[in-house]
């Protein structure tokens, strides 16, 4: 054993006399980094999510970089990630430290920057690979010393902040009132309110989702599948002993397991009524998107419309699949429709929204309004739930991650210059 230990204690010694790597310098002063990453935003296509700096500027406050519930990040959104990333790794390299390094995940759509030692910038996608650049994209201009900043849009940044609101660990703090997110929540949701915000559809419109929705609406109600219900109709329900729904006049928005053919069941289903009804059609087609967002990358979207003679697409149904991989705070089952807690129910009408402001290029303010003022409503109902239970399945979003892939890239010093491998 004292042979081992004099053994082990001799290449200890030589290891540190000979080691090529410097030992690393402990840097106080972050504020010449934090300058290098805002002048980097401040001449690139980037968006910052911060919610304290959204409430600095509905506040009218100068944002001095302590946040409200945790240490100062950044998390930088980008049409690209990738590029983005290396582009600010050489600057760092040649400007500031050699120890950085770059962790790729989910196929460059989550990039970590690490700079001696700390995980210091997080690049992530905005929300489509198939975004070139910011011009479809609402963000806030915002002036920070000298620099001119994209933060985050209100609406963006509240779904992405409700998604971290409703995780069980987070919300239980919530409900006891002992948690900083609420003074967030509050405050962003306080700038949704308009007074007239109202969009007029056509009777013929109306009606003609009325009659679809209602039958498929009670053929799946009765169905053995767990089905939540978001927006106004989840919220028509929260009084109600029965799970029926009067009137039909907007696209209805469930969560549910898109596994097992349940889609193109729920097609048959929508076609045997329009042929019941004697509604003339084309075809009904679905399509399956998967937006990135920001911690949440699994998530996917299930559009089912029908196509009308006149070649006229009517939405009828997005479906999400949230509860494949996440439970949710349900507030009241009824049969096997579950009503979820506001969080939720506010985050799906924001991403509906953005997705619209983000593909509908005809969208028209106020329908925007109109969402925006459905969303401040129902975070002022105040109610009272006797009773919180959960729905889902959870499956660790850091495994599944793993399981995609991860890279780490650390730049080789030749001749001054970074060699950036793109083929990583």
């Amino acid at each position: 054993m004292i042979e081992n230990n004099n053994l082990l204690e001799k290449d200890i010694d030589k290891l540190i006399k000979f080691s090529n790597y410097k030992i690393l310098d402990f840097k106080t002063d972050l504020n010449i980094i934090y300058n290098i990453i805002f002048k980097f935003c401040n001449d690139n296509d980037v968006l910052i999510y911060n919610p304290n700096i959204n409430i600095s500027k509905i506040n009218n406050t100068k944002y001095e970089m302590k946040d409200i519930n945790t240490d100062f990040t950044f998390i930088i959104l980008t049409p690209s990630p990738k590029k983005h990333s290396n582009e600010l790794l050489d600057i760092v390299y040649k400007n500031y430290s050699k120890y950085v390094s770059l962790s790729y995940y989910i196929h460059y759509s989550e990039i970590i920057l690490t700079i001696d030692n700390n995980k210091l910038v997080y690049f992530n996608l905005l929300l489509d690979p198939k975004i070139n650049s910011l011009e479809n994209i609402n963000y806030i201009d915002y002036k920070y010393k000298d620099y001119k900043l994209k933060i985050v849009s209100n609406e963006l940044t509240l779904m992405i902040l409700l998604h971290k609101l409703y995780n069980p660990s987070i919300f239980l703090d919530i409900l006891k009132g002992k948690s900083n997110y609420l003074e967030i929540y509050n405050t962003i949701i306080s700038q949704f309110k308009f007074d007239n915000a109202i969009v007029k559809n056509t009777q013929k419109l109306l009606e003609f989702k009325h009659i679809i929705l209602n039958d498929f609406y009670n053929v799946i109600s009765s169905m053995e599948i767990d089905i939540v219900l978001l927006d106004s109709y989840a919220i028509g329900l929260l009084n109600k002993k029965d799970s029926k729904i009067e009137t039909f006049n907007s696209t209805l928005n469930l969560i549910l397991s898109i596994k097992n053919n349940i889609i193109k069941l729920f097609v048959k289903i929508i076609e045997d009524i329009l042929k019941k009804n004697k509604i003339e059609y084309k075809r009904v087609i679905y399509s399956i998107s998967n937006i990135y967002i920001l911690n949440d990358f699994r998530l996917k979207k299930v559009n089912i419309f029908v196509v009308l003679k006149n070649d006229q697409k009517i939405t009828l149904l997005n479906i999400f699949n949230s509860i494949e991989y996440e439970v949710l705070p349900i507030v009241k089952k009824i049969s096997n429709i579950y009503i979820p807690h506001e969080f939720v129910i506010i985050r799906f009408i924001l991403l509906n929204l953005i997705s619209m402001q983000l593909y509908d290029k005809n969208l028209k303010k106020t329908t925007i309004d109109k969402y925006k003022n459905e969303i401040y409503t129902i975070s002022k109902l105040n109610n009272i739930y006797k009773e919180i239970i959960y729905i889902g399945n959870f499956k660790d979003e850091k495994i599944d991650k793993f399981n995609i892939g991860v890279n780490t890239f650390r730049p080789k010093f030749i001749k001054s210059e970074i060699i950036i491998d793109d083929d990583l």
